[in-house]
């Protein structure tokens, strides 16, 4: 993006640096998306766009997370949850609860990573639009994070009733 046309306005330009971000996300390319998200996030707090700043540090936690950056995981985590609760908005606060579970993971504080995650999992069942695939994907952390502490029986059992949900959502062929 270094040629980016100046005449473009900043959020313009931070819609362009989000959406390479998303790109190597996606691509597991986490270092680059995260300078891509850092410069969107900055254009988009100079236009005073909360919400797209919001979506930029929701995903350079997801960063930071993939990077091992527990101190910086848990930082923008707390700025997504405090967006989201401000803002009413119960899928962003699923989301951000979700981010701040594997934050937690990330810096060992296992308790409250499954409160967080089980609360986000909680509200994304009784969200009007269940995400199914964000459902299993919590479920799986939590299966993770209970392996970790000893609770294996209780793990597999979560393992064992998502899977039905796994082959239900799997994209045919």
């Amino acid at each position: 993006l270094e040629n980016v046309d100046p005449d473009l306005s900043d959020l313009t330009n931070g819609i362009d640096y989000y959406n390479v971000g998303s790109a190597c996300i996606q691509l597991k390319r986490y270092p680059e998306a995260l300078a891509a998200l850092q410069s969107a996030r900055a254009f988009f707090k100079k236009e005073k766009e909360p919400e797209r700043v919001y979506y930029c540090d929701e995903y350079i936690t997801v960063c930071f997370i993939e990077l091992g950056n527990s101190v910086e995981a848990m930082r923008h985590a707390q700025k997504t949850l405090d967006f989201a609760i401000t803002s009413q908005k119960t899928i962003l606060e699923i989301w951000a609860r979700y981010r701040m579970g594997c934050a937690k993971i990330l810096i060992g504080e296992t308790d409250e990573a499954e409160e967080e995650l089980r609360q986000a999992l909680s509200m994304n069942a009784n969200a009007c639009h269940t995400d199914w695939d964000l459902a299993i994907d919590i479920e799986k952390e939590i299966a993770k994070l209970l392996v970790s502490k000893g609770r294996v029986a209780e793990a597999d059992e979560i393992l064992r009733r998502i899977a039905n949900l796994e082959e239900i959502m799997e994209d045919e062929e």
